[in-house]
């Protein structure tokens, strides 16, 4: 039985584990996740008190023991977080990065894994919220969609998706994909069943990022996959480019 071999761009070290791991565990997908933007010397969690030339370190190998949970492989692209970019706190979560050549630079890096991976699925973050390395890599993302044919998915950013609904999330989304892709690409919303098994595990996940996620985060992640409005459940938009052949979805 052939297995979905996912490709998962995830920004920063742990955002694909905040994001994903309920599904990934859901649909025992064959995952390789790229982390980004995995050179940083500033912590603004301050739970380990880890000295500038450390953080980085420590965060690979939290993504390290990620993957290693989820029988992904994992690959880092080395590009620095944009905390270290020169970007003040509040230019950060302002959705608009400013260098020049990022966005060709991380869509060929995007193209060159494709190629060798072949994946069936790709899976590229929404940048709600609007940091600027969630912003670009959804960018890029979206250009690999058009350049190399498979499925595409634009994942949640948790946790700056928690508390948002469907409609605000669709408008913001559509919004975006229109504008970035110059109205050739739409996306459309797939709701993805989990069971509780998938939840509770996926929520221990979480707990290899002690630099990171502190412990009222992780419950408060909990609390959003087991709320009454969606027990179980997560979601997940399908990338649809326009004058391609429609496809089916691993999803449903």
């Amino acid at each position: 039985m052939h297995k979905v071999k996912a490709l998962i761009i995830s920004p920063h070290p742990d955002d694909a584990a905040l994001s994903l791991g309920p599904i990934i565990l859901a649909k025992h997908f064959a995952c390789e996740v790229v982390t980004v933007f995995n050179k940083v010397t500033k912590d603004y969690a301050h739970l380990l008190e880890l000295r500038p030339e450390l953080i980085a370190p420590t965060r690979m190998k939290e993504d390290r023991q990620f993957a290693k949970a989820i029988n992904a492989g994992i690959v880092f692209l080395h590009e620095v977080d944009a905390c270290n970019r020169g970007y003040a706190d509040t230019e950060l979560f302002s959705g608009r990065f400013r260098e020049k050549g990022l966005l060709t630079r991380l869509t060929r890096k995007f193209v060159r894994l494709f190629d060798r991976r072949r994946p069936d699925i790709v899976m590229v973050p929404a940048a709600i919220g609007g940091h600027v390395d969630h912003a670009v890599v959804l960018r890029a993302g979206i250009s690999l969609a058009i350049a190399r044919p498979a499925e595409y998915y634009i994942y949640e950013d948790i946790p700056y998706a928690l508390g948002k609904s469907q409609q605000a999330i669709k408008i913001e989304l559509s919004e975006k994909v229109m504008e970035i892709s110059g109205g050739s690409c739409a996306v459309s919303p797939i709701a993805v069943r989990l069971g509780r098994k998938a939840v509770l595990e996926g929520g221990e996940l979480l707990s290899f990022y002690r630099s990171q996620l502190s412990e009222d985060l992780r419950n408060a992640i909990r609390t959003y996959y087991s709320s009454a409005e969606r027990p179980y459940t997560s979601r997940i938009w399908k990338i649809n480019v326009r004058g391609t052949k429609a496809t089916g979805s691993v999803f449903k």
